[in-house]
């Protein structure tokens, strides 16, 4: 979608079955476990062309159950109490610090350029936890609940305020 030209359907060869997509420089990552693969695709005008598989050496059903990516030079995918971290193509090790069991596994992330942290949703849609970024790991820094613990439908950012809009049945 843009605003200039609506709704538009974008044409491509072979996309695989998706759980999630992501978008950097003017690229856009599919992520499919079924392939247990990101693949990319550069979008051309409405066409999207030079399919990549972008990960190399994933062990078989790695990515099963996965349903969030971020792309951001590397890729972080969301999965069970962690985030997966491909650079290059291969996966590094990369540990989230002081994250509560009690937060439960991450449904899905969405990264923050400004902050450099992700803000993730938990599986019980619950819980948003906001999780810092360091070179070779992640460290919990806080979470937030809506009162009665009240189902989170779907939550934005604002980047330059860091405010975070939060949709729970008919209330922002």
């Amino acid at each position: 979608y843009s605003s200039a030209g609506g709704l538009t359907q974008l044409k491509a060869n072979n996309l695989p079955r998706v759980s999630a997509i992501a978008s950097y420089l003017n690229n856009l990552y599919f992520l499919s476990p079924q392939e247990n693969q990101v693949v990319r695709f550069t979008k051309s005008g409405i066409n999207l062309t030079s399919k990549t598989n972008m990960l190399r050496n994933v062990a078989g059903g790695k990515l099963n159950g996965t349903n969030s990516l971020a792309v951001f030079g590397n890729i972080f995918v969301a999965k069970d109490k962690g985030i997966l971290l491909f650079e290059q193509g291969e996966e590094r090790s990369f540990k989230i610090n002081n994250l509560p069991s009690s937060f439960g596994v991450i449904k899905s992330i969405y990264y923050n350029p400004s902050g450099n942290y992700f803000m993730a949703l938990n599986s019980n849609s619950t819980r948003l936890a906001q999780i810092g970024l360091d070179s070779d790991s992640a460290i919990y820094k806080k979470s937030f609940a809506l009162k009665d613990d009240a189902k989170i439908s779907s939550f934005a950012l604002d980047q330059k305020t860091s405010q975070i809009f939060i949709n729970s049945g008919n209330k922002i």
